[in-house]
């Protein structure tokens, strides 16, 4: 098993991160606040849907008319959030 340290991301993860926060954009007045793909209504939530379900990253791209790069802006958007959870959400879902 690799361990690794959360706290220090590789340079090509800092990289994905930095692109998130240029391409994804966060207004109160496009679709009530939810991220979305900077410059469109596209909301981060619909793209990891639709990645989620299986839908190749051709299909997205073709279908929505956005970049590979807004793709991997949205998943790292996700993983960066993700991270941010509060630790001790886990430990209460599995008290034993």
């Amino acid at each position: 098993m690799v361990e690794t340290n959360d706290d220090v991301p590789p340079a090509s993860v800092g990289r994905a991160l930095a692109d998130a926060r240029e391409r994804i954009h966060t207004d109160p007045a496009i679709l009530v606040g939810k991220p979305v793909i900077r410059g469109s209504r596209i909301s981060v939530e619909l793209i990891l849907r639709r990645l989620a379900a299986g839908e190749p990253e051709e299909s997205i791209m073709h279908g929505f008319m956005i970049e590979l790069e807004d793709i991997r802006a949205c998943l790292a958007y996700a993983a960066d959030r993700v991270k941010r959870l509060p630790r001790r959400l886990s430990a209460t879902r599995n008290p034993s």
